[in-house]
């Protein structure tokens, strides 16, 4: 849940794949962390621990924050 006026949440499929993106902007410059889970398809505990953060997120102060829940969506089935 996103408290922030200023913060902008982002969520898209990357173009021809099956790779979901969340992007959540402050709204003000400052670093940017990637997150990412289920590089291997058997590594499926990170997707929850992603979508979690996802979820509670609530304040930024500056930068942005990309979670990509999963890397390998086919590796899961």
């Amino acid at each position: 849940m996103l408290g922030d006026a200023g913060m902008k949440v982002q969520t898209r499929k990357i173009t021809n794949t099956n790779i979901t993106v969340h992007q959540i902007n402050s709204g003000e410059s400052g670093p940017t962390i990637a997150c990412t889970a289920n590089l291997h398809g058997d590594e499926c505990n990170g997707v929850v621990v992603i979508n979690q953060l996802f979820d509670k997120v609530n304040t930024l102060c500056k930068g942005s924050l990309i979670l990509y829940p999963s890397l390998n969506p086919y590796g899961l089935k």
